[in-house]
């Protein structure tokens, strides 16, 4: 699945073990390991406030497509629960 910055892999897991997600910024796109922890850490807050209240079952890996350090918090977090829709 994908959106403007992002794209998602996933396996739909039909039991009820927890959720695993992770996060994957490379190199290509954000050369400091500054800038790619905080899009990591920006990316799992996103996602731990949706598993709260919906708890699936799902393994997902989610990748940065490009330079998202410029993007908004508020459209990575539309993103990525837009492609989490799409893989409920």
């Amino acid at each position: 699945m994908h959106s403007t910055n992002f794209y998602m892999r996933f396996l739909d897991k039909k039991d009820s073990l927890p959720s695993l997600l992770s996060f994957v910024v490379p190199n290509k796109v954000i050369k400091t390991s500054v800038g790619r922890h905080l899009i990591k850490r920006r990316m799992s807050a996103v996602v731990e406030t949706l598993l709260i209240t919906q708890k699936p079952s799902i393994s997902a890996i989610i990748f940065a497509k490009k330079d998202v350090s410029k993007v908004p918090f508020g459209e990575i977090e539309k993103e990525i629960i837009e492609l989490l829709k799409k893989a409920f």
